[in-house]
């Protein structure tokens, strides 16, 4: 069944994503998005991440991305063919 929340879950969801440019290029988008904090929490997402793989508001709104992505890995037929790890802080190129 697909995720169908509230307004009042929707509006506690998207305090993690204040700016509303980015809330309004993110839910543009055709495909579910999900962005991460190198700290490993969840920044920002799209309603379309949360329809397509059915997952609940409250989970999205923990910022946990762990939980999240257990949660997505338990719908694939085969997980261990799907790689979505985000980089470790000293894998990403460096700014100058």
């Amino acid at each position: 069944m697909p995720f169908a929340p509230t307004l009042s879950q929707w509006d506690k969801v998207y305090t993690l994503a204040p700016d509303t440019a980015l809330t309004g290029v993110l839910e543009s988008l055709p495909h579910g998005i999900l962005v991460i904090s190198l700290a490993g929490e969840i920044e920002a997402f799209n309603r379309k991440l949360a329809s397509l793989w059915s997952i609940p508001g409250d989970l999205l709104s923990s910022r946990a991305y762990r939980p999240v992505l257990r949660l997505m890995l338990s719908y694939l037929k085969n997980p261990r063919e799907f790689s979505c790890h985000p980089p470790a802080p000293h894998d990403l190129p460096r700014r100058r």
